[in-house]
């Protein structure tokens, strides 16, 4: 994906869960990392960028994502700084920076 725009949108101990959006496209990928100084890609999911279809969502699949990488179900801050985080990246994208 060349002109992507990159956000890490959790992290925790050696996990972190990023997103990497096109500049243009439907879709974006959510990749699950573990490991502190070479970390491991786990999983990748992939997540439409345009929220029409809810349960396939680029924000649902970040909080599946997270739910693989912690074991348990987001809290509520979790939620909150996830959708704060991803606004940010999808303002960024569509700015084009």
């Amino acid at each position: 994906m060349p002109d992507a725009v990159r956000a890490t949108v959790f992290r925790e101990g050696a996990s972190h869960v990023d997103v990497k959006m096109p500049s243009s496209g439907w879709f974006g990928e959510v990749r699950a990392w573990r490991g502190q100084r070479w970390p491991d890609l786990e999983k990748v999911w992939y997540g439409r960028l345009k929220p029409w279809i809810p349960w396939f969502s680029l924000e649902r699949q970040v909080l599946r994502a997270i739910e693989h990488v912690t074991q348990r179900p987001p809290t509520g801050a979790d939620r909150e700084a996830v959708r704060r985080k991803l606004r940010g990246a999808m303002q960024r994208r569509e700015l084009g920076l």
